[in-house]
């Protein structure tokens, strides 16, 4: 029913309910349809564009020398001097997944990603007070920071090798 102003009398029309939901429904899955079509499309050109950026590779084999030049520098004052050049290259090679997400607009999607990244801040933070000479932290503190590190950059490195295959995959 169809109410005018004025003296224009109200109008009646009947409208079937189910075949308007039917309609509906038709023209709502031809855009949907669409909107897959064109997102899929937007995936493989995303992928296309990073693939032969591997994100595993941020993290060189020698990630495993540096660590094992933290934990000297953790427990044997000699070396203690190795711990901050040591550890500012980790912290980079941390920064610099972080900034390949970034560049790949994915950066706070992943919330394994965030979770570990959470993690990697404390002891990161930690080790760097440690080794300039902050009293509070004692050597056996510093050894578990960096072991807790390392594990946490592990799993990282295990999520980017991961997130390599995904990239190669076709959607």
């Amino acid at each position: 029913m169809t109410m005018y102003s004025g003296d224009k009398e109200y109008e009646m029309r009947y409208i079937e309910i189910p075949s308007l939901i039917e309609k509906q429904q038709v023209y709502l899955g031809e855009i949907l349809s669409k909107v897959m079509v064109e997102l899929e499309k937007q995936e493989v050109e995303h992928r296309a564009m990073h693939k032969d950026k591997k994100l595993a590779g941020i993290f060189p084999p020698t990630i495993s020398y540096h660590f094992s030049k933290i934990y000297e520098a953790t427990y044997n004052r000699d070396s203690f001097f190795l711990g901050t050049p040591n550890l500012t290259i980790i912290a980079k090679y941390v920064e610099n997944f972080k900034d390949e997400l970034s560049i790949r607009d994915e950066w706070g999607v992943y919330e394994s990603i965030d979770y570990h990244y959470e993690l990697i801040d404390y002891p990161l933070k930690r080790l760097q007070s440690y080794f300039k000479g902050d009293d509070s932290i004692n050597e056996k503190d510093a050894y578990i920071y960096a072991s807790f590190l390392s594990a946490q950059l592990n799993s990282i490195q295990e999520i980017a090798k991961e997130l390599d295959k995904e990239y190669e995959s076709a959607p």
